[in-house]
């Protein structure tokens, strides 16, 4: 018997008969950031389609282009001579061509050639290093041409007649610069938008899409050989036009048609792009685009398009005006020999 306050010795024969005691497995102690709230991440956004460069689809946009450039071609070359056996090779169709030049000198000017050396370059690299691959940057470009295009070529449009007093020279006879004024007004809205389908062919351009940029002109070609064919048909009873004897139905066909061959190339572009996934809005946030470098980059090329097109210029005059003062001799040189023929009869 023992007590109460009595140790209970165990001999090594009373250890051996006890039952053995399954004691309960305590788990290790696990550490404290798995006890912490997890913290789902937020989803990746989509995958963005990548542009293509294997050799397949290498040789496919090259074989798209080429095909374009060469139907391209051909439908100029068909809308030239339509326009020039309806205009006639005289002064009308000179006129109509001084007056469908201001447009693309004014576009070259402008952006012409900063698309191609400062605009490409700045959208592909938004591309790459932009989050969203680059979509609100082209939004922001894209809503920034609108508003300055649209403003300069409403600018243009009111400064037509101090246009043709540029193209023109002192030889050219006051129906001619009459004549020129007349189209420009009509010819000049095609800055805006040569202007959009740059950057809507830059952002395709950017994006992998190579065909639509070389077919639509094709678009434009068909249009102003449609207008051809209604100025010809306008003038199929009547004498070859010239300054004097054209009507302004006869203007507005010729101005009007032509312009909408450049809409229509403009707005053949947007199919495309949306097929390619861009969206547009408006985005006035244009501290974005990074101005003052884009100015620093197109300042060289502004200069060198500067000085193309005041060469152009000079040279376009100096051939007009030898070709008025050939018309001038040849006009006195047959007036002497109808003389030269009565005096003799």
């Amino acid at each position: 018997m023992t007590g109460p306050g009595d140790r209970v010795r165990w001999s090594d024969g009373d250890l051996a008969s006890q039952p053995t005691v399954a004691l309960p497995i305590v788990p290790p102690a696990q550490p404290e950031l798995a006890t912490a709230p997890v913290v789902e991440s937020e989803a990746p956004p989509p995958p963005v389609e990548d542009i293509d460069e294997s050799t397949g689809a290498v040789a496919r946009n090259s074989g798209a282009m080429a095909i374009g450039s060469l139907v391209s071609r051909a439908t100029g070359f068909v809308r030239v001579a339509v326009i020039g056996a309806a205009a006639g090779g005289a002064t009308v169709g000179d006129d109509y061509n001084i007056a469908n030049n201001l447009p693309n000198m004014v576009y070259e000017l402008l952006l012409g050639g900063v698309l191609a050396s400062v605009l490409i370059p700045v959208l592909v690299k938004a591309r790459k290093e932009d989050p969203d691959r680059g979509l609100a940057y082209a939004q922001r470009l894209l809503t920034l041409a609108v508003v300055a295009i649209g403003a300069a070529t409403v600018v243009v449009v009111l400064a037509a007649p101090l246009l043709t007093a540029l193209v023109a020279n002192h030889s050219t006879p006051a129906n001619d610069r009459q004549l020129i004024t007349t189209l420009a007004y009509l010819l000049l809205p095609e800055i805006f938008f040569y202007g959009l389908a740059g950057i809507f062919a830059a952002i395709l351009n950017t994006r992998g899409h190579f065909a639509a940029p070389m077919w639509t002109p094709i678009l434009n070609n068909i249009v102003v050989i449609v207008t051809g064919g209604v100025f010809a048909l306008m003038r199929l009873s009547k004498p070859d036009p010239t300054p004097d004897n054209i009507t302004l139905a006869e203007v507005l066909v010729l101005g009007i048609g032509t312009t909408l061959g450049i809409i229509v190339q403009a707005a053949g572009l947007w199919p495309a792009l949306r097929r390619v996934g861009f969206r547009w809005r408006w985005r006035w946030d244009f501290r974005a685009l990074h101005l003052g470098e884009l100015a620093r980059l197109g300042a060289w090329m502004l200069l060198y398009v500067g000085v193309n097109q005041i060469s152009i210029t000079v040279v376009g005059k100096t051939r007009r005006q030898r070709r008025t003062w050939c018309s001038f001799s040849r006009a006195v040189r047959a007036s002497a020999s109808r003389r030269k023929c009565a005096s003799k009869a």
